[in-house]
């Protein structure tokens, strides 16, 4: 239910916790491509401080398959920087996400990695 009042403070905490299965492809031995794909569980917990009643509470948990691709360019044989984009396909029915922050959809990172 919306209520048009003043809200002293809100904050919100999401984790996500991915498992799955990666591919990878060495093009040369400096250019490596990835892919990879499996199970975001998404848990959010958000605290409301009402200024006209006592703080409000709320937690669930979503689940949401994923697909990921990227490269890798290999600095050293052992240091790499990269960048990928991975996808969450929440429906509709995630009803915790209905408010920022919205994790439906994309999201593009750089990474540096150390293979051993």
């Amino acid at each position: 239910t919306y209520v048009n009042r003043d809200v002293d403070d809100t904050t919100t905490k999401v984790k996500e916790l991915f498992v799955g299965g990666r591919h990878n492809h060495m093009v040369n031995s400096w250019f490596q491509l990835h892919a990879s794909g499996g199970l975001s569980i998404f848990m959010i917990d958000t605290n409301v401080d009402l200024s006209y009643a006592n703080m409000r509470s709320d937690s669930d948990t979503a689940y949401a398959p994923y697909a990921q691709v990227g490269t890798n360019l290999f600095i050293t044989k052992n240091l790499s920087v990269g960048a990928s984009y991975k996808y969450n396909f929440l429906d509709d029915s995630a009803d915790i996400f209905t408010t920022n922050p919205e994790l439906s959809g994309g999201l593009a990172f750089l990474t540096v990695g150390w293979s051993f």
